[in-house]
């Protein structure tokens, strides 16, 4: 039941078993002649290509959820987009021959400022987070820029500033007459918030940073550089933070107001992102490469910081911890992608382990246990029987292999260790062996002793069989497989690999597998449509008959996904995983689709659940920290 996320690759891609389904496929339908190269190219781009940059259309609602807005002119000019915060479900929400940059959301994610040279010269547009409903909210001849919403979201700064060079060819930015401004939502009433000042310090203040303790940072200029200024939220009271012969340009506050992130050149022609508290001191480097970075901008939970860099020969948006670890690249495009902007906090962040609040249910009460920590990826978790151990997958060694850990995350162990991918283990009815998928030779079935010992290959065929399911006597499996025509299909077959039976035979693609507890049912994830477009939870008897729809109606590419079924011990009750809510969070609901409840709620991916034996947790995937760790969810109200 895992995904193997690399860079920013969707959780919702499926797994990296996928790849060897498709290409088994691939090359048989070459020999055979019975595929046309459209639709080996849908069906390779839905599971494996970068994500999918689309139009944004009328019919867009995104929820209040992270978001990070950029820039990209992988489309011939610059154009704003929207992108989830792992980096998947790129989207395009300008289309115009113009330059629309610096885009700023607000905190409740419903409206988004930026800047545009649209009708001839840099103004302030906001639109709704979708792309429509655009909106000109300043109308003069000199620039206006660096749009932000104030915390409370009632108002809307911005820059004013000359347009073209001064006298003596220098840019207006770092001389002249750079001004912030406050106006209503609709553009009106706007008001002179700084002024320039007389002598050699400060001409200009440019790209405000609001913090929700009052504070502006601000980028202000020095006749030939600029430095990172605070001053109060009315505009008085400046004070310079930076004083160097280099540029401090790009301040972003972090959520809670303890730092400031800012872009600064500590050597010529490199420049680094860095961290400083309030008052100046304690400035850290948090990049040092050999290219220029910029732009951070800190996640609304203070946990990342995503930031510009061109460390790869052009600029690409990267995420990082707050104290620079785990960088990691969100956008891979030969065209440059920068000026990113997370969404804000909508209030101070929470720093309990009590997720959601005390009116949200089950999420309110969810206390979580991490309970793997490295600097690897950790996914596919599996109770034994008796909930003693963990079966997991982790590429700690280089490779996916499978691992075993006591409960506690504990006596950690690797089972499998060899140049293929091994993924999603289970144990038998009695926790003596595992099953697991490998692409060591094809994509087949395994099965061997819970210590890692006695390895038995199960399946042999061209397709590639994944996700195994083992019933609860121990007697049978069920997986999915590949077929001629390009679908993924649920077969059963003997605990030895004997008597295999195609149980579903129709367009669509059925994956994440799950036996019910008494073994009559089968749940699991079915697209809707063909091609493996939009999934929903379905459940079948185990002999294929009795097709129910569990979750979810929607049809089409951009429907609220849902993956990964697990049963509780009982049978009475479904975790699954869900983007309904913007990301991949975990729900429960009840084995009849109803009485749905979120598990999790975080800016980030929490995927693949598992109930213990005694149901009273819930172990999954996240990457909250930056890479897929394993953690355990528990409600703090049982017994």
């Amino acid at each position: 039941m895992g995904k193997y996320v690399e860079n920013h690759q969707d959780p919702g891609e499926r797994r990296s078993a996928w790849l060897w389904v498709l290409a088994s496929l691939t090359a048989l339908w070459l020999l055979v002649g019975g595929c046309d190269s459209e639709q080996k190219d849908t069906a390779h781009k839905s599971k494996e290509s970068a994500p999918t940059v689309t139009n944004a259309t009328d019919e867009t609602h995104p929820t209040p959820t992270a978001k990070i807005a950029f820039v990209s002119d992988r489309d011939g000019n610059n154009e704003i987009y929207l992108m989830n915060p792992d980096g998947t479900h790129q989207k395009r929400l300008t289309n115009n021959p113009a330059n629309d940059q610096q885009p700023a959301l607000s905190s409740d994610n419903q409206k988004m400022v930026f800047m545009s040279d649209r009708d001839g010269n840099p103004e302030v547009y906001v639109m709704d987070l979708d792309g429509t409903h655009r909106k000109r909210l300043t109308d003069d001849p000199q620039s206006d820029e660096s749009p932000v919403f104030l915390p409370d979201d009632e108002k809307i700064a911005f820059v004013k500033a000359p347009i073209g060079l001064t006298p003596d060819g220098r840019n207006p930015e770092m001389v002249t007459e750079g001004a912030i401004y406050v106006m209503n939502l609709d553009g009106s009433a706007q008001t002179r918030l700084t002024a320039p000042t007389e002598g050699d310090y400060s001409l200009g203040t440019f790209k405000p940073a609001f913090s929700q303790q009052g504070k502006i940072a601000v980028q202000s200029s020095r006749l030939y550089n600029s430095e990172i200024s605070l001053m109060n939220a009315g505009g008085s009271d400046i004070n310079p933070l930076t004083l160097n012969k280099t540029g401090d340009v790009d301040p972003a506050f972090s959520p809670d107001g303890t730092k400031i992130a800012f872009a600064t050149e500590p050597t010529a022609g490199n420049v680094d992102v860095y961290t400083m508290d309030p008052d100046g001191s304690n400035k850290t480097p948090l990049t040092n490469v050999p290219a220029h970075d910029g732009d951070p901008t800190y996640s609304p939970d203070g946990s990342r910081i995503a930031f510009t860099s061109e460390r790869n020969d052009n600029n690409e948006i990267y995420l990082m911890n707050p104290d620079g670890t785990h960088q990691k690249r969100l956008t891979n495009d030969p065209a440059d992608d920068q000026q990113p902007y997370f969404s804000p906090p909508t209030s101070m962040p929470d720093h309990t382990q009590h997720i959601g609040d005390e009116d949200r249910g089950l999420v309110s009460r969810t206390v979580l246990t991490r309970l793997t920590s490295n600097h690897w990826n950790d996914r596919s978790p599996a109770f034994s029987p008796d909930g003693s151990r963990i079966a997991f997958v982790s590429d700690h060694d280089g490779n996916p292999e499978v691992y075993m850990m006591d409960s506690d995350g504990s006596g950690q162990k690797r089972l499998t260790d060899n140049q293929g991918f091994d993924d999603n283990p289970v144990f038998s009815a009695h926790g003596s062996k595992l099953v697991f998928e490998s692409n060591r030779e094809n994509g087949d079935i395994y099965r061997m002793d819970s210590d890692g010992s006695n390895e038995t290959r199960l399946t042999n065929t061209y397709a590639g069989e994944n996700d195994p399911t083992v019933s609860p006597d121990g007697k049978r499996i069920a997986f999915f497989s590949s077929s001629l025509k390009g679908t993924l299909d649920i077969y059963l077959m003997d605990s030895d690999g004997s008597d295999q039976k195609k149980l579903t035979d129709d367009e669509f693609w059925e994956i994440d597998l799950a036996f019910s507890p008494n073994g009559q049912k089968i749940a699991f994830a079915r697209s809707t449509a063909a091609g493996g477009i939009g999934y929903h939870i379905y459940v079948m008897d185990s002999d294929g008959t009795n097709l129910k729809r569990l979750t979810g109606d929607e049809v089409g590419y951009w429907v609220a996904e849902d993956f990964d079924p697990a049963w509780s011990p009982e049978g009475d009750r479904i975790a699954f995983e869900s983007t309904r809510d913007g990301n991949y969070e975990i729900y429960v609901m009840d084995s009849d689709g109803t009485n749905v409840e979120r598990l999790t709620d975080n800016p980030w991916n929490d995927t693949d659940p598992a109930f213990s034996s005694d149901g009273n947790k819930v172990v999954f995937v996240t990457d909250r920290d930056g890479n897929q760790e394993i953690y355990a969810a528990t409600d703090a109200n049982s017994k």
